[in-house]
Parts: structure tokens; C-alpha cells; sequence
């Protein structure tokens, strides 16, 4: 009985706050789509999601207006010319220190860098330029191609 109210507690998260659908829940939880169905009707699911919805939308509107409200007070405190007070500032700094991280981890998009072809590409580029504009820049560059190869792998490796 506790793991099924384990269960039914982990749905209703995945359901309210995750946002997923029944139907992903399901397949997630290897629960059928009945059993579910009927534990959100009777635990009001739908109603749950839509006020953790409004509650977030609520959260953000009002960190930007804190947010504005903080930094056209500092703003106003230099442009009169009068001495910041510290307590203001470290106010300001601490509201936007516990939300930016936030939301540049949600900006952040991992992009997995193909470094040897990006340095095939860039030295490609190079060797073309070089051909058209200088000829003996392109030999010298080709005397030392072991040594540029040799310090790129330095510096991918450390990078």
C-alpha cells in the first residue's frame, strides 16, 4: 500500500509540476492509463496543474517588478548624485543573484563541439586564403603544420 502511494504521489508531481501527460505518465510509470485517469479525477490533478501554473507565472511577474523596482531605485540614488544605501544595493544584488542563475541555466543549450572537425574546417579555411593571397605564408605555414597540430591538442585537451 505505500509503494502504490508512493506511486500515485511520484504521478501526481510528474502530472501537476512536470507537466507531462497522462499518457507519458503511463508509459513512465508502467501504469495503465485508467488507473491514472481515475487517480487524477479524484485527486483534482487538472486544477493542481493550473494553480502551480498560475503560482510560477505569479513567481516571475513579480521578481521582474521587484527586479525593476530595485534597479530604477539604484538608478534614481546615481542620478540624484546622493550616496547608495548599501543595504539597498546588497538588497538588489542578492534578488538578482538567486534568480539569474536560474534563468540561465534554462538558456543554456549543451552543444556538443566536434573540436578536430572545427579545426579541420578552420585550417581548410586558411589554406584557401592562403593560396589566393600568399603563397609563401602558405609554405611557411605547411613547415610548421606539425608544431600548430601539436599545440592545438594542447590546448583542446586542456580546454
Amino acid at each position: 500500500m505505500a509503494i502504490d502511494q508512493e506511486i500515485r504521489e511520484q504521478a501526481e508531481e510528474l502530472f501537476t509540476i512536470e507537466g507531462l501527460t497522462l499518457e507519458e505518465i503511463s508509459r513512465r510509470l508502467s501504469i495503465s492509463d485508467r488507473t491514472l485517469a481515475n487517480w487524477s479525477a479524484s485527486g483534482n490533478w487538472m486544477e493542481r496543474r493550473k494553480k502551480h501554473r498560475e503560482d510560477i507565472a505569479s513567481i516571475k511577474s513579480n521578481s521582474f517588478k521587484l527586479r525593476k523596482e530595485l534597479a530604477r531605485k539604484a538608478l534614481e540614488t546615481l542620478e540624484n548624485m546622493q550616496s547608495i544605501n548599501p543595504q539597498d544595493m546588497h538588497g538588489f544584488k542578492s534578488v538578482l543573484t538567486m534568480i539569474e542563475p536560474k534563468e540561465k541555466e534554462k538558456d543554456q543549450t549543451v552543444v556538443d563541439i566536434d573540436r578536430p572537425k572545427l579545426f579541420l574546417e578552420n585550417l581548410e579555411f586558411i589554406v584557401n586564403v592562403l593560396k589566393e593571397i600568399d603563397q609563401e605564408g602558405l609554405k611557411v605555414m605547411l613547415r610548421n603544420l606539425d608544431e600548430i597540430t601539436r599545440r592545438f591538442k594542447e590546448t583542446s585537451l586542456n580546454a
